[in-house]
């Protein structure tokens, strides 16, 4: 959804420009990764005339930076092209401290660790029914048939709603991350609204032990959450969950049939999956955030104005060889690695720990399984651009006689 091409500011200086569009990157569509990984030749802010012009951060300690500090880098828009952004309103992703602390709190609550690790068993429970549905059959539709419903399960029963209404949410989602245009970002976010806003007003003041209850009835320090600031907070979680996950794990397979040993090795030993979570995360992280700058300021020796928009793809902090050695060498015997696939600062993703338990019971329950399988011969996996980017369906195959 771009408005096109504008001039350079006069604040821009000639050295500065890249022609890179981050909903259509060149080559994206054979690689999203590679494509994003051309910007490391670019200076560490560069600038773009496309989604009406904006900065893009190529290296890891500038985008810390703008992370880190909300007085100069506002999170109140989050896509560009900005007149888009300002149509996404959900909390507490568009507020800024001290204003999204309370709604951070909620949240942390909601995933904190030992909250998590109570889910282990319904998570491990629809892994494992997903694959045994297909596991005889020697084939799946990797997206169809495991990869999208597996988190959306989960959140449907987290959340006590009906798995019938999941294509609406995965469709309004993304309209948002990956603006296909059937709808605007607006209405998308209207939908889910005008959606969730009867279900959140029926459980505020219940017992309910569901995520929309807890989030409905949470104490914002020393006050009642309202039905707007609920509204919004359960709108945010349903959108942000029916989708990364699932892309997690798609990237995931998808690089497990480019590093054989890779799939072999946690076959062989399953207690090397958490290594590979977190190489997985380093190498082929997903999201893509922006921020609105708020005053003039200087980064990376660009100069930036209030008023401008600036992208953070977390994908080139990973590969950045300033933190990372052999950056785009997938190895999961690494000492140390950097990344940001997480983000940072005041935003820092709460998920986090639910998302590496769901990988962590993926990995374990399909190797237990499936310990060998490959993509069907002549398949292309495509990709496509986005907040979250999005890789196509492919089958994979596998000799029904070795599956448990």
């Amino acid at each position: 959804m771009a408005l096109g091409i504008v001039e350079r500011p006069a604040h821009v200086t000639p050295d500065k420009v890249v022609d890179f569009d981050v909903w259509a990157p060149p080559g994206g569509t054979e690689d999203i990764h590679a494509a994003w990984e051309a910007l490391h030749a670019a200076p560490p802010v560069a600038w773009t005339p496309h989604n009406g012009g904006h900065w893009i951060v190529t290296r890891t300690d500038p985008m810390l930076e703008v992370y880190e500090d909300y007085t100069r880098f506002s999170s109140r828009v989050l896509l560009v092209p900005k007149e888009v952004g300002e149509s996404f309103d959900m909390a507490p992703t568009t507020y800024d401290p001290p204003q999204n602390r309370p709604f951070r709190k909620v949240m942390q609550d909601a995933f904190a660790p030992k909250v998590v690790k109570g889910y282990e068993a319904k998570i491990r429970a629809i892994v494992s029914g997903l694959i045994d549905a297909f596991k005889h059959d020697g084939h799946c539709q990797f997206r169809e048939q495991f990869a999208e419903p597996m988190p959306i399960i989960l959140l449907m029963e987290l959340m006590d709603l009906p798995m019938a209404d999941v294509p609406l949410f995965k469709h309004w989602a993304e309209q948002i991350t990956r603006q296909l245009g059937e709808m605007t970002v607006q209405e998308a976010v209207d939908a889910f609204y005008i959606y969730l806003g009867p279900i959140v007003a029926e459980r505020m003041g219940g017992g309910g032990e569901d995520l929309i209850s807890r989030i409905a009835n949470a104490d914002m320090g020393g006050r009642p959450i309202t039905h707007d600031e609920a509204l919004k907070t359960v709108s945010q979680v349903l959108q942000a969950g029916v989708d990364t996950v699932a892309q997690a794990a798609t990237f995931a397979f998808v690089a497990l049939e480019k590093y054989p040993e890779v799939r072999r090795t946690l076959a062989a030993n399953p207690g090397r999956i958490p290594d590979f979570i977190e190489e997985m995360l380093r190498r082929y992280p997903l999201v893509m955030n922006v921020r609105e700058i708020i005053q003039d300021t200087e980064l990376g020796g660009a100069v930036l104005k209030a008023g401008e928009m600036i992208v953070m793809p977390n994908c080139l902090a990973g590969t950045d060889d300033t933190k990372n050695e052999r950056p785009l060498e997938f190895d999961m015997d690494r000492k140390s690695r950097a990344h940001l696939s997480f983000g940072a600062g005041a935003h820092r993703c709460v998920g986090a720990p639910l998302a590496r338990l769901e990988l962590q019971v993926i990995f374990e329950e399909w190797f237990r399984r499936i310990p060998e399988f490959k993509r069907a011969a002549g398949e292309k996996v495509v990709y496509q651009a986005g907040v979250t980017p999005h890789a196509g369906e492919f089958r994979l195959e596998w000799d029904p006689a070795i599956v448990s």
